[in-house]
């Protein structure tokens, strides 16, 4: 009698059949909305390898996975490797199963935080220059249009350092 979880290599080609295999690691916490069926309740034709190890090796040119609704992976690792370049493009990309938050972008935060540096260093330097009661009177009186322009120039970029897809947590 043949038992999927206890074979040592198992090619199953079935319809309309439940297979009962029990799964080596079970962690389905990334799917947003309805995951797929779990393994060992999906009635319907479907064809499973299972085996001690599995290897898909392409010589010559790709390898491609392609589902109408999802593909997910579980393991205890998961490793992405390329030489030249890795890349994830989806309208929204989430990076952790309770991710809400957009992510900021790098040189543009950079740029924002220089700013908001440039201007506490031109505020100090203006205020080093008052020596005597007047002369701060001159400084404030200075600063008062200078500060608020600045300011408002930083808050109208705020939300362009967030990035549009990149969610995280």
């Amino acid at each position: 009698m043949e038992d999927i979880n206890k074979d040592l290599n198992s090619i199953y080609i079935t319809t309309n059949h439940i297979v009962p295999i029990e799964k080596s690691i079970s962690k389905q916490t990334t799917f947003r909305g309805t995951p797929p069926l779990d393994l060992n309740k999906f009635q319907n034709n479907q064809i499973i390898l299972d085996s001690g190890r599995i290897v898909l090796h392409a010589k010559q040119d790709s390898i491609f996975l392609n589902s109408l609704n999802s593909i997910s992976f579980e393991s205890t690792t998961i490793n992405l490797d390329s030489t030249e370049y890795l890349s994830i493009d989806a309208p929204e990309v989430y990076i952790g199963s309770n991710a809400v938050e957009p992510a900021v972008l790098g040189d543009s935060t950079e740029a924002l935080l220089r700013k908001v540096l440039d201007l506490l260093t031109e505020i100090g330097t203006q205020f080093t220059k008052a020596t005597t009661p007047a002369s701060a009177v001159a400084v404030l009186a200075g600063l008062g249009a200078y500060i608020p322009a600045q300011a408002n120039t930083i808050a109208s970029r705020l939300n362009s350092i967030k990035s549009k897809k990149v969610k995280v947590e």
